[in-house]
Protein backbone atom coordinates (compact mmCIF):
# COMPACT_ATOMS: atom_id res chain seq x y z
CA UNK A 1 0.00 0.00 0.00
CA UNK A 2 1.32 3.41 -0.94
CA UNK A 3 1.95 5.66 2.03
CA UNK A 4 0.84 8.71 0.04
CA UNK A 5 -1.84 7.99 -2.55
CA UNK A 6 -1.84 10.08 -5.71
CA UNK A 7 -5.02 12.20 -5.78
CA UNK A 8 -7.11 12.60 -8.93
CA UNK A 9 -9.43 15.58 -8.37
CA UNK A 10 -12.26 15.66 -10.91
CA UNK A 11 -14.59 18.65 -10.57
CA UNK A 12 -16.57 18.99 -13.72
CA UNK A 13 -20.32 18.56 -14.29
CA UNK A 14 -20.30 14.81 -14.88
CA UNK A 15 -19.18 12.00 -12.60
CA UNK A 16 -15.56 10.90 -12.97
CA UNK A 17 -16.68 7.39 -13.82
CA UNK A 18 -13.60 6.60 -15.90
CA UNK A 19 -11.22 7.40 -13.04
CA UNK A 20 -13.47 5.55 -10.62
CA UNK A 21 -13.53 2.42 -12.82
CA UNK A 22 -9.75 2.42 -13.22
CA UNK A 23 -8.85 3.13 -9.60
CA UNK A 24 -11.75 1.64 -7.60
CA UNK A 25 -9.64 -1.20 -6.16
CA UNK A 26 -6.41 0.74 -5.71
CA UNK A 27 -5.17 2.16 -2.39
CA UNK A 28 -2.35 4.07 -4.11
CA UNK A 29 -4.76 6.48 -5.83
CA UNK A 30 -7.31 8.78 -4.20
CA UNK A 31 -10.11 9.45 -6.70
CA UNK A 32 -12.29 12.47 -5.82
CA UNK A 33 -15.22 13.48 -8.03
CA UNK A 34 -17.39 16.55 -7.44
CA UNK A 35 -20.22 16.45 -9.96
CA UNK A 36 -23.91 17.08 -10.53
CA UNK A 37 -26.00 14.25 -9.15
CA UNK A 38 -27.34 11.88 -11.86
CA UNK A 39 -26.18 14.16 -14.69
CA UNK A 40 -23.95 11.80 -16.67
CA UNK A 41 -23.67 8.91 -16.60
CA UNK A 42 -27.09 8.46 -15.03
CA UNK A 43 -27.08 6.56 -11.73
CA UNK A 44 -23.33 6.76 -11.22
CA UNK A 45 -21.28 8.71 -8.73
CA UNK A 46 -23.19 7.86 -5.57
CA UNK A 47 -21.68 9.14 -2.34
CA UNK A 48 -21.91 5.60 -0.98
CA UNK A 49 -19.36 4.27 -3.51
CA UNK A 50 -16.14 4.58 -1.49
CA UNK A 51 -13.98 2.04 -3.34
CA UNK A 52 -13.71 -1.73 -3.30
CA UNK A 53 -11.34 -4.28 -1.79
CA UNK A 54 -7.97 -2.72 -0.99
CA UNK A 55 -9.21 0.55 -2.53
CA UNK A 56 -12.03 0.93 0.02
CA UNK A 57 -11.90 4.49 1.38
CA UNK A 58 -9.85 5.80 -1.55
CA UNK A 59 -12.81 6.88 -3.70
CA UNK A 60 -14.87 9.96 -2.84
CA UNK A 61 -17.95 10.96 -4.80
CA UNK A 62 -19.53 14.31 -3.99
CA UNK A 63 -22.79 14.60 -5.95
CA UNK A 64 -24.26 18.12 -6.00
CA UNK A 65 -27.87 19.02 -6.71
CA UNK A 66 -28.57 20.84 -10.00
CA UNK A 67 -28.32 24.60 -9.60
CA UNK A 68 -26.49 24.32 -6.27
CA UNK A 69 -24.17 27.12 -7.29
CA UNK A 70 -20.80 28.28 -6.10
CA UNK A 71 -21.41 28.26 -2.36
CA UNK A 72 -22.67 24.68 -2.21
CA UNK A 73 -19.76 23.59 -4.37
CA UNK A 74 -17.17 25.39 -2.21
CA UNK A 75 -18.73 24.18 1.04
CA UNK A 76 -18.63 20.54 -0.05
CA UNK A 77 -15.14 20.93 -1.51
CA UNK A 78 -13.91 22.40 1.78
CA UNK A 79 -15.85 19.94 3.96
CA UNK A 80 -15.11 16.69 2.11
CA UNK A 81 -12.33 16.97 -0.49
CA UNK A 82 -9.77 19.14 1.33
CA UNK A 83 -9.62 16.96 4.48
CA UNK A 84 -8.99 13.87 2.32
CA UNK A 85 -6.27 15.71 0.40
CA UNK A 86 -4.73 16.84 3.67
CA UNK A 87 -4.82 13.30 5.06
CA UNK A 88 -3.02 11.78 2.05
CA UNK A 89 -0.20 14.39 2.08
CA UNK A 90 0.14 14.59 -1.70
CA UNK A 91 3.28 15.69 -3.49
CA UNK A 92 1.24 16.07 -6.67
CA UNK A 93 -2.49 16.51 -7.44
CA UNK A 94 -3.91 15.51 -10.82
CA UNK A 95 -6.80 17.86 -11.68
CA UNK A 96 -9.25 16.41 -14.20
CA UNK A 97 -11.71 18.83 -15.76
CA UNK A 98 -12.84 17.50 -19.10
CA UNK A 99 -16.22 19.24 -19.31
CA UNK A 100 -16.92 22.71 -17.95
CA UNK A 101 -18.76 22.77 -14.62
CA UNK A 102 -21.18 25.20 -16.25
CA UNK A 103 -21.72 23.17 -19.42
CA UNK A 104 -24.76 24.37 -21.35
CA UNK A 105 -25.41 20.90 -22.79
CA UNK A 106 -27.16 20.08 -19.52
CA UNK A 107 -30.06 22.49 -18.84
CA UNK A 108 -30.19 23.85 -15.32
CA UNK A 109 -26.60 22.98 -14.54
CA UNK A 110 -24.85 25.67 -12.56
CA UNK A 111 -22.48 23.64 -10.47
CA UNK A 112 -19.78 26.29 -10.20
CA UNK A 113 -19.16 29.66 -11.85
CA UNK A 114 -16.02 30.66 -13.74
CA UNK A 115 -14.57 32.86 -10.97
CA UNK A 116 -15.07 30.18 -8.34
CA UNK A 117 -13.64 27.51 -10.66
CA UNK A 118 -10.45 29.54 -11.05
CA UNK A 119 -10.21 30.00 -7.29
CA UNK A 120 -10.63 26.25 -6.65
CA UNK A 121 -7.98 25.43 -9.24
CA UNK A 122 -5.60 27.90 -7.61
CA UNK A 123 -6.38 26.39 -4.18
CA UNK A 124 -5.52 22.90 -5.46
CA UNK A 125 -2.40 24.26 -7.18
CA UNK A 126 -1.21 25.92 -3.98
CA UNK A 127 -2.23 23.02 -1.73
CA UNK A 128 0.40 22.25 0.85
CA UNK A 129 -0.27 19.66 3.54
Amino acid sequence: MASHPLPFLDWDVHHGNGNEAIFLNRPDVLAISLHQENCFPIESGAASQRGEGPGRGFNLNVPLLPGGGDQAYRDLFDLLALPMLDACKPELIIVVRVMSPTCSRFPGVTVVGEANKAELEWQAFCFSP
